[in-house]
Parts: structure tokens; C-alpha cells; sequence
């Protein structure tokens, strides 16, 4: 519990170590309000949290029941009638280059809290800049913790057991065995890939 909190870890990796934390339940957005959404915790079906790949999975597979919940809650008070939305682009489009101003927002994604920050400029239908803070960058720092007294052989299932969207980190940190660390952007990653593709095209 101790642990998954000062690793910042986020969303059902947080709670199979025990952390009641749900953004739909803290801080309910969109029609979350209206539902009663109680966040999974181990300790609720057998009386403790170990934070294992066995209590990642649980937490999991109760939260697919609970989607499902929420899904025929959802479809159970549709209320009648045609969907209303905005078939003219244009009109959207120039409602959009009305807005200016920084926003941001936080949703429980199936790999916790992602959140999003974005900046319009007035005038501009196009954004101005966007920053993402994905959960899988927060969960992937207890991966050390994790690893800790376990056989090599454990490490795939490790990894997987955060469900970790590679991709969401777009830099990397990399210590060689002086213990010197150096990171590595997305950009220079892009770099390194193209470059391999080059060599592996020419042999």
C-alpha cells in the first residue's frame, strides 16, 4: 500500500496493492455521478492486498463485471429519441476557433489516471500544444519494486500485469554499467529505429 502510493502508481495497479483509488468514484465526470462506482480492492474479497500479479489480475477481472454493470445501467436509462449531435463541421469548426485558454482533464483510463492538458489559440482551429501524462509512465516506476526477489522467468508476466502501453513513454531512461543515465527522447528513438530499418533493409 505504502509502496504503491510512493511510486505514484495509478489505476488498477494501485488498487491490487490495496489504494481505494478511482477517479469515477473521487472525482466523477460525465455521467459517473449519476452511478455508484466503488473501486476494486483485494482486501474486499479475501481481507489483504499483496500488490501481485495474482491481485493485478483479480482486480482486473472484477473490473470487466463492473464495466458491464455500468454498461446495462447506462443503456437501461437512455432516454428515447434520436441522438443529438452537430452534423454541420463548419459551425463546429468555427465554434473551436472562438475558444483560447489553457485546459485540463483527468479520466480513469483501464490503466488509471490519464490525463491531458491542451492550449488553444484564439483565431487558430487547431491546437496549440498538448501534453499527455499517460498511467503507464507512473506504473512503469514500480517495475524495480516488482521485479524484487523474483526469478528472471517472472519478469514477462511482471511487465504484462500492468497491461503497460509502451508507446504512451515517449522517452526512456538508460544507465550503462558505469551507472551513468542518459535519456533518450521519442525523437531520438524514432532516430535510432529508422536507422536500424536502414541496416537491416541493406544486408
Amino acid at each position: 500500500y505504502e509502496e504503491a502510493i510512493r511510486h505514484s502508481a495509478l489505476g488498477p495497479t494501485a488498487r491490487a496493492s490495496g489504494v481505494r483509488c478511482d477517479l469515477r468514484k473521487t472525482s466523477p465526470y460525465e455521467a459517473y455521478a449519476d452511478f455508484d462506482v466503488e473501486a476494486i480492492v483485494p482486501q474486499d474479497f479475501y481481507g489483504k492486498a499483496y500488490g501481485d500479479v495474482f491481485d493485478r489480475f483479480l482486480v482486473r477481472v472484477h473490473e470487466v463485471y463492473q464495466s458491464l454493470e455500468i454498461i446495462e445501467h447506462v443503456m437501461e436509462g437512455l432516454p428515447e429519441g434520436e441522438i443529438v449531435w452537430e452534423k454541420n463541421l463548419n459551425k463546429v469548426l468555427a465554434h473551436t476557433k472562438k475558444a483560447e485558454g489553457t485546459g485540463i482533464a483527468s479520466i480513469e483510463a483501464p490503466r488509471g489516471d490519464d490525463t491531458h492538458v491542451v492550449h488553444l489559440a484564439a483565431g487558430d482551429e487547431n491546437i496549440t500544444w498538448w501534453k499527455v501524462r499517460a498511467p503507464t509512465y507512473s506504473n512503469a516506476v514500480s517495475w524495480p519494486l516488482m521485479f524484487k526477489n523474483n526469478e528472471l522467468a517472472d519478469a514477462p508476466l511482471i511487465i504484462n500485469s500492468i497491461d503497460p502501453c509502451i508507446s504512451c513513454m515517449e522517452r526512456m531512461l538508460i544507465t550503462d554499467a558505469s551507472g551513468e543515465r542518459s535519456v533518450v527522447t521519442r525523437t531520438e528513438l524514432l532516430d535510432k529505429c529508422r536507422e536500424k530499418t536502414r541496416r537491416l533493409m541493406e544486408k
